[in-house]
């Protein structure tokens, strides 16, 4: 009897890991792989925004809020606002030095203990509002120059408003410069190599197909 069923039992189909596969075989697992949609979840995107803050600060803007979408649709894309701007970090970055020197030198004016002091951060204040993300929807920026400086010191008036709209166009830059780099990432992701990479460390089985076990 125990031989009968013994003969009855389906034999067990065969696995392999994904270098036993033949190259057809191996093909066929990395687009099995593809279809499923694992190269990218909620813990990537998260990683993503993080990642894109990162860059923001060392650019000049902190503690910012941060949307973005990258499913090669219209409309696509990234924008961040709220947060804090250093404007003085940033000048230096898309300024020359000499332009920034002497933007700077315009802005000395004495503090309470007499001495010369630049006055370029007090002067000039950004902002950022907004919400959602993509080509249609980049963060509000808005500016404000103390109101004395028009009056007293109309040089400078002027050269705060000038690098007021070079930083208005360096939120734009930079919202565009995040899309390409969260597109690189996803498109890396979904790269052979990476997918490849995903399913050795992974240790997946298939069968003599390439299909899933």
């Amino acid at each position: 009897m125990e031989l009968e069923e013994e003969l009855e039992k389906e034999p067990e189909e065969k696995t392999f890991k994904y270098d036993d596969l033949s190259d057809e075989a191996k093909a066929k697992a990395v687009e099995r792989y593809r279809e499923k949609g694992w190269d990218w979840d909620q813990d990537d995107s998260t990683c993503q925004t993080e990642y894109f803050k990162e860059i923001l600060e060392e650019k000049g803007y902190s503690d910012v809020e941060l949307s973005w979408s990258l499913g090669y649709c219209q409309g696509d894309g990234v924008s961040f606002y709220g947060g804090s701007i250093d404007v003085v970090v940033i000048a230096k970055r898309i300024m020359s030095k000499m332009a920034f020197r002497r933007l700077d030198e315009l802005c000395v004016e004495p503090d309470y203990n007499g001495r010369n002091t630049s006055r370029f951060s007090d002067y000039l204040s950004c902002s950022l509002s907004g919400s959602g993300a993509g080509r249609n929807n980049y963060s509000s920026f808005d500016y404000d120059i103390e109101s004395e400086v028009e009056d007293y010191y109309p040089e400078a008036f002027e050269k705060l408003k000038e690098i007021a709209g070079l930083i208005e166009d360096d939120v734009k830059d930079l919202e565009s410069e995040l899309e390409k780099i969260g597109y690189a990432e996803i498109e890396y992701r979904n790269s052979d190599e990476q997918i490849i990479e995903s399913i050795t460390s992974n240790e997946y089985d298939f069968d003599e197909d390439g299909d899933f076990a």
